[in-house]
């Protein structure tokens, strides 16, 4: 881990990405207005698709943390039930064997 500045890397999913896209601009002011710097901006297909491309992150020099955004809206699919929580627990696996830090935002909404 850098001495400092916090180096940043964020992984967004596309799916609902009127939502994730919200997200993401919310998270690079926020590392803004904290001081971090954003290495890497990672898109990826969906929830599904994340704990690789994390794992990936966790692994380079240039990135202290990794922060995952997604939304995945309960409903008609199962997607809820297999995007969401079996892949925050990979994650958590990376995180503990590469001993960096790694942030899960899931934004679940259920549909009408």
């Amino acid at each position: 881990m850098s001495v400092g500045k916090i180096r940043l890397a964020i992984v967004v999913a596309e799916f609902n990405y009127d939502i994730t896209y919200l997200m993401l601009q919310k998270a690079l002011e926020h590392a803004k207005f904290l001081g971090a710097e954003v290495t890497y901006v990672a898109k990826v297909p969906g929830t599904y698709d994340m704990p690789i491309v994390v794992n990936e992150l966790l692994k380079k020099e240039d990135v202290d943390a990794v922060a995952a955004i997604g939304a995945v809206i309960q409903g008609e699919t199962k997607h809820d039930e297999v995007g969401g929580p079996p892949n925050s627990q990979e994650v958590d696996g990376f995180i503990r064997g590469l001993r960096k830090t790694s942030g899960y935002g899931d934004n679940r909404t259920r549909s009408k």
